[in-house]
């Protein structure tokens, strides 16, 4: 029944776990999601790049490491940084302790 009325959660599970962590998709529409990422420590997400889609990352606990383009830096709790169409990125966690970050993917998909 659900599926006969397009219920998403059908197929698309809200949390999916990763080798590197998990995610979680809190909010999603048209042009837009949003979700809830825990990295495991010492965890990297494989390099990226997204053609029709910007990222904003927040992190909400922790300090991860971030490659945009050429530029490698950290964001601590509570710092924000911007992934612009086009770019290759990296999402990282080179501390102890999990790393948990809001991300906010704003395009077509």
């Amino acid at each position: 029944m659900l599926k006969g009325q397009g219920w998403k959660e059908i197929t698309d599970h809200p949390e999916m776990i990763r080798s590197w962590g998990r995610y979680e998709v809190l909010d999603s529409g048209d042009g837009y999601k949003i979700m809830r990422v825990l990295l495991k420590r010492g965890n990297y997400l494989r390099p990226q790049m997204h053609l029709h889609r910007t990222e904003h990352w927040v992190v909400i606990r922790g300090t991860a490491q971030v490659k945009i383009g050429n530029e490698t830096f950290l964001l601590h709790e509570g710092e924000s940084t911007f992934v612009p169409k086009e770019t290759v990125h990296i999402l990282g966690n080179p501390t102890d302790s999990e790393v948990e970050i809001i991300e906010v993917e704003n395009g077509d998909y």
